[in-house]
């Protein structure tokens, strides 16, 4: 059975996708509990090139915005490890690595790869509306 956490992580997992291959006029992603009713502008479409990710600051959050060749995913920006910064590491191939230690992360779901690493990304609900990229806040 797993934890109270890991089940509730797992659950908001399903939520933090917003793919944008299809409509771009309007993709509504949910949240995962970060405020599932109020989400606040963090990017255009275009600001984010296909296979890289940007470092976000709003609401007194750090996100690291990613752009998964076409599917956004946003996750705080501190490897689980000590806090490296995630936006300064390199992205490639669909696997950020952490600049401090190496610890390397799937980013379709925030999985860790390789060691050291302290647990999953913590995710946030997004969607794409009208070109903009926009994060579910409380």
């Amino acid at each position: 059975m797993q934890d109270p956490v890991s089940l509730r992580d797992t659950i908001w997992l399903a939520w933090i996708t917003c793919d944008t291959s299809g409509d771009r006029r309007r993709r509504d992603c949910g949240g995962n509990g970060h405020g599932m009713g109020e989400h606040v502008k963090v990017a255009r479409v275009e600001d984010v090139a296909p296979g890289t990710v940007k470092c976000i600051r709003t609401r007194g959050l750090k996100i690291a915005l990613f752009n998964d060749e076409g599917t956004f995913r946003a996750y705080d920006d501190y490897c689980t490890h000590v806090g490296g910064p995630l936006t300064e590491g390199s992205c490639e191939d669909g696997v950020v690595t952490c600049l401090w230690h190496g610890a390397q992360f799937r980013v379709a779901d925030g999985s860790p790869l390789t060691s050291p690493v302290g647990g999953k990304l913590r995710a946030y609900g997004l969607r794409v509306q009208d070109g903009n990229v926009e994060l579910a806040v409380e």
